[in-house]
């Protein structure tokens, strides 16, 4: 595994737990209040960790705004389905951005791999690439798509534990591809035209830093 993917699957399982915690005393005590301090002390002791690691301060308080608005909307409510109820919009949003910007063609998968390769929008210029970030992108909004078709059901009946577990399968998921794997695959092989700038934002760390932006555990 490389550090790139070993550090991912770690934000998983940060992403991971807290959601655990919730479902978990949630369903044993039956008592809001004690799931929602459970699942919040659990978000802390991960920002705790990540700011002792010394990530940055994006990274360590990320998770534990994700279940504090998560936790908000549920005390709001006093209805523990309703920890969940973010996610379900934030997947909404998702799902019509993606969707939008197939349409407008400027799939946003393309737009976001230019930017982390460093080739800018030349990727537009080659009918069989659009094509290709187009179904990237449409195999995304489907992803999404088949998310709320799961999901919003289960909240719609009250079903806490359904819609829990649902989350937590989510979670545990392999998340989208690293693009920096496939950049680097081509710069190996001489079809990558700009490796310069490529090495520089893979160095960087920009592509973890960019995977993070879109992949926030907490709320999806």
């Amino acid at each position: 595994i490389g550090r790139s993917n070993l550090r991912r699957r770690v934000k998983q399982r940060r992403g991971f737990v807290p959601g655990g915690v919730f479902l978990g005393v949630y369903i044993l005590s039956q008592s809001l209040g004690i799931a929602l301090v459970c699942a919040l002390a659990a978000a802390g002791l991960f920002a705790l960790t990540r700011l002792m690691q010394r990530q940055s301060l994006l990274q360590a308080l990320a998770g534990l705004i994700g279940v504090l608005v998560c936790a908000f909307f549920a005390w709001r409510s006093g209805e523990a389905i309703d920890y969940y109820v973010t996610g379900l919009w934030i997947n909404l949003a998702y799902f019509l951005a993606l969707a939008l910007s197939i349409v407008v063609g400027w799939p946003l998968l393309g737009v976001l791999f230019g930017f982390v390769r460093g080739e800018g929008m030349d990727w537009r210029q080659d009918p069989h690439r659009m094509r290709g970030y187009r179904l990237a992108t449409g195999l995304l909004v489907a992803m999404f798509a088949a998310r709320l078709i799961v999901q919003v059901p289960l909240y719609l009946a009250d079903h806490v534990t359904g819609l829990g577990l649902a989350r937590l399968a989510r979670t545990r998921s392999q998340p989208m591809a690293d693009p920096s794997a496939n950049a680097h695959q081509r710069h190996q092989s001489g079809s990558f035209d700009r490796p310069d700038r490529f090495t520089r934002h893979r160095d960087s760390g920009f592509t973890d830093r960019a995977y993070y932006c879109l992949h926030t555990p907490s709320f999806e």
